[in-house]
């Protein structure tokens, strides 16, 4: 089982990935977040997923930005 994480500032987009990432076999979504500042959070105390899909243009933390701390 592949575990995603999604990070969007937008919900319709988080819930629109939600729902076509759910009929994909294989695929569980662990959790959807706002923003990068809290998703982070999130990775020091729960299960690191395989993957994290990233909005690129977002308020703080934007996804290069995440994307750099979590090479780190």
């Amino acid at each position: 089982m592949n575990k995603v994480i999604l990070v969007d500032d937008h919900y319709i987009v988080r819930q629109g990935l939600r729902f076509l990432l759910s009929t994909i076999e294989n695929i569980e979504v662990l959790q959807d977040f706002a923003d990068g500042e809290t998703f982070l959070e999130y990775l020091k105390e729960h299960e690191h997923p395989d993957i994290v899909l990233l909005d690129l243009v977002m308020p703080g933390m934007n996804g290069i930005e995440i994307t750099e701390y979590i090479k780190a």
